[in-house]
């Protein structure tokens, strides 16, 4: 639920419960190998399995983050680094995203369960692995996921979010709820936390709280104001004054 950054790829910030869930997960690639000490080093390793495996790796992320991905062609570049170097835990990550981004959630979760078996630090495979068990709506190990990866990375704010979204999925709206402020409070300006407390806030029938949240993701991204208008979470405040105010009081 965070804009693009990194190899992370975008949650638009939308009806909690109202889309697919591949587009309500989000998950991180591993980084290009690629800079002045790769390309310095290259006639050393010329010919090595390992570097091999790295120009594998690397052209299964070009192929995956194209305008238009062929996430095929990717996975066949990150099985044949892996046949090089079975140890290469970001390639199993990336792989498990080119089989996420395909709708084939059973096999994400095997690659993201090796990235882990191999890298337990690994916190973004577990944040990952999480996302994958939210699309087999196994909201219990997505939590245990996401609660593995603050553990190992406190500050991670897509985990709190992702895992937000789990609590939300349950109807835990309470936890949801205390997952989304501890997201706003490690990143204030990321509207998309904001607009999750006020999705929360409005199921548990806080309508102040909704409004003080929503206003400010407004504040920080007015496409919210937008969304909020036709956002089913919201709808027991389509007659409170201070929501029809704020969203211009379209239904």
């Amino acid at each position: 639920m965070r804009p693009n950054r990194r190899f992370s790829f975008a949650l638009a910030v939308v009806s909690l419960a109202s889309l697919p869930c591949v587009l309500l997960c989000e998950f991180v690639l591993a980084r290009l190998v690629l800079g002045a000490d790769a390309a310095a080093t290259s006639e050393q390793k010329a010919g090595s399995a390992e570097s091999q495996a790295e120009a594998l790796f690397n052209r299964g992320n070009e192929l995956s983050t194209k305008p238009k991905p062929d996430f095929d062609e990717a996975i066949r570049c990150y099985q044949k680094a892996l046949e090089l170097r079975p140890d290469y835990t970001r390639s199993w990550n990336n792989m498990g995203t080119a089989h996420f981004r395909k709708g084939d959630f059973r096999e994400a979760l095997r690659c993201y369960r090796k990235a882990v078996e191999l890298k337990p630090e690994y916190y973004e495979a577990w944040n990952n692995m999480g996302n994958a068990y939210n699309c087999t709506r196994e909201f219990d190990e997505s939590i245990r996921c996401y609660q593995k990866t603050v553990e190992l990375k406190p500050d991670y704010v897509d985990a709190w979010c992702n895992m937000g979204l789990a609590y939300y999925y349950k109807a835990n709206f309470q936890e949801a709820l205390r997952c989304y402020r501890k997201a706003a409070e490690i990143e204030p300006g990321f509207s998309g936390a904001w607009y999750g407390a006020a999705v929360v806030s409005a199921r548990l029938g806080d309508a102040q709280g909704a409004v003080a949240n929503l206003r400010k993701a407004i504040e920080l991204n007015p496409e919210s104001r937008e969304k909020a208008r036709t956002d089913k979470d919201f709808d027991a405040l389509r007659d409170n004054p201070d929501f029809q105010a704020l969203v211009g009081g379209g239904k």
